[in-house]
């Protein structure tokens, strides 16, 4: 439950950071991705919060015994674990938050890539994702502010000269 913590705050928090092979997205996808079509074509335009949730709610729906959507305070969010339905209290709880902002998708966009990399991995057997979700439960918060005022187009580069790079690259 993302509300409740019976402790107070986290006494350990971990960050890990995510970096992605720029060159040959196709073969990176292959293989260290399960093939996943949807992590490598070109975006045509980001995902609004709509279709964010439209998406986690298929991944429930495609596989219950791992995947969990909820909406809760406006909020929805998708937990992944080995058998979610079980109890969980000797697991680990990993929150991966993809951003605060919904004018920013980037992070959303790979808290997306990540839970569709987490369900090939379990579908497929792998077995570094199958320790992963045995020992934890994996919950994907997209975004926090949810507002957009418009829609985000991929040829939106916000003032960030880099940024040109980062999408075209």
């Amino acid at each position: 439950d993302l509300m409740y913590q019976q402790n107070g705050l986290l006494k350990s928090a971990h960050w890990v950071n995510f970096t992605l092979q720029r060159d040959g997205p196709r073969s990176w996808s292959i293989e260290n991705d399960f093939d996943q079509k949807e992590s490598v074509d070109p975006l045509h335009q980001y995902l609004n919060d709509d279709q964010i949730a439209e998406t986690l709610r298929k991944l429930d729906v495609a596989s219950p015994n791992i995947a969990r959507y909820n909406e809760k305070f406006g909020y929805h969010y998708l937990s992944i674990s080995h058998d979610v339905s079980l109890g969980v209290e000797h697991k680990f709880n990993i929150l991966v938050v993809g951003g605060l902002y919904g004018s920013e998708p980037s992070g959303r966009e790979l808290v997306l890539r990540l839970s569709r990399h987490l369900y090939a991995g379990h579908h497929l057997q792998d077995p570094n994702i199958l320790t992963i979700l045995q020992r934890s439960v994996v919950t994907l918060l997209p975004v926090v502010d949810t507002y957009v005022e418009t829609q985000c187009q991929v040829t939106d580069i916000r003032n960030n000269p880099l940024a040109f790079d980062i999408i075209n690259g």
